[in-house]
């Protein structure tokens, strides 16, 4: 009884653990939302800012205190920002974004390759032109050969013939 229990249990934890969303990496954040925020030199809302970052970067945690994070853009800059405007996901804003540009580049990859296609399609055709123009000869050439193995067989039967007529001749 205890075993389908366990089991049980195991496949619970398991199924809650693969739908939960893991961050990027335990020490690294996503700016979120819509916004620039500033790199402060010190963790307070009064101190100037150093470095701007905006939604969809990722910073790299070195610290917490308070409502504030020391982090690392990923031009090497250090600073502190608020860890309100931090998240673990990345923000579907950029999702959309990068999935908008793949789609592009997709796009314009296929327009290369129905242009590439165009140009096979017209060598197809220009080859299966040429393929007929081929057979054609061939099978002139087949009915020439015909026709000269049937003279040759008649050129024999003329030539056996005519050595019949010599020896007749010959005899006369």
């Amino acid at each position: 009884m205890k075993t389908p229990v366990c089991i049980f249990t195991i496949f619970v934890l398991a199924a809650t653990f693969a739908f939960y969303p893991l961050p990027a990496s335990a020490d690294q954040l996503y700016v979120k939302g819509h916004i620039v925020i500033g790199i402060k030199n010190s963790p307070y809302d009064s101190a100037p800012s150093i470095a701007f970052t905006r939604t969809g970067d990722l910073l790299e945690i070195i610290t917490e205190r308070g409502d504030y994070m020391l982090v690392r853009s990923s031009d090497g800059t250090e600073g502190w920002v608020q860890s309100r405007y931090l998240v673990a996901e990345r923000p579907a804003a950029t999702v959309v974004d990068d999935i908008k540009k793949k789609n592009e580049l997709l796009s314009e990859k296929l327009r290369q390759l129905e242009a590439s296609g165009n140009e096979v399609s017209e060598q197809l055709q220009s080859a299966r032109a040429e393929s007929e123009l081929y057979k054609k000869s061939l099978s002139e050439a087949r009915q020439q050969y015909n026709d000269l193995a049937q003279m040759s067989q008649h050129v024999q039967s003329i030539s056996a013939e005519r050595d019949l007529l010599k020896e007749q001749v010959r005899k006369l």
